[in-house]
């Protein structure tokens, strides 16, 4: 009777040992999901903050290339203008050098 109840005492150490182990496992497990939720909660966030960094460059891209073409616009307008009034200048002094009756000398 002696041994009967020496293994049943055994057999419950190692019952409640396995329970504890089993307890632990579902604490380790119940952390891992809240690791988990945490990371994928902390991913969500960060994926927004790059959605608005990307909104963001795009609208901060589109105002310096709309810049960007107005100033090179504005240069083609100024070296059409300068062109046209250069033209317009050689061409007055061509005609006050045919209206004082002196031919312009050619460089060889």
């Amino acid at each position: 009777m002696k041994s009967v109840l020496e293994r049943l005492l055994r057999l419950n150490r190692g019952l409640a040992a396995q329970r504890a182990a089993i307890a632990d496992g579902r604490l380790k497990a119940a952390e891992h999901r809240a690791n988990i939720k945490n990371n994928y909660e902390s991913l969500k966030e960060t994926h927004a903050e790059v959605r608005d960094l990307e909104e963001s460059f795009d609208e901060e891209s589109e105002t310096m290339v709309s810049s960007m073409n107005t100033f090179f616009d504005d240069v083609q307008t100024l070296i059409r203008t300068e062109m046209l009034e250069t033209d317009e200048r050689h061409e007055r002094l061509l005609r006050s050098i045919e209206e004082a009756g002196v031919m312009p000398q050619t460089v060889a």
